[in-house]
């Protein structure tokens, strides 16, 4: 009994891990029109992919997508914030920091 128990938690633990989508998958979402699919993809990416060097390229839609679902900085600035914080590659860390300081988020108050 106790070894089923076990191998069923491997296998569901197996495909829970195996449901996601690719990080480029996610980041395309995070480019198209709908700003709440966007933004659940930006976050899904920041939950799952956070320590992937791929993610110094890709602050700008990641911003965005947090952005345009509520026309708010806040979590643009959380987002960033968390990538500092979590990322263990050093240019990741240093294009959120560049892309925070630098204020370019704030730019997007602009084209409204």
């Amino acid at each position: 009994m106790k070894r089923a128990f076990i191998a069923l938690a491997l296998v569901a633990a197996a495909a829970l891990a195996d449901d996601g989508k690719s990080l480029k998958e996610l980041l395309e979402e995070c480019r198209r029109n709908d700003a709440t699919a966007a933004r659940k993809a930006a976050d899904e990416v920041l939950a799952r992919f956070v320590d992937s060097p791929e993610l110094e390229s890709a602050t700008d839609p990641l911003s965005r997508a947090w952005y345009f679902e509520h026309h708010d900085l806040a979590p643009v600035e959380s987002g960033l914030r968390t990538i500092i914080a979590k990322s263990p590659h050093r240019n990741v860390r240093a294009r959120a920091m560049l892309d925070l300081r630098s204020g370019s988020s704030r730019s997007f108050e602009a084209k409204k």
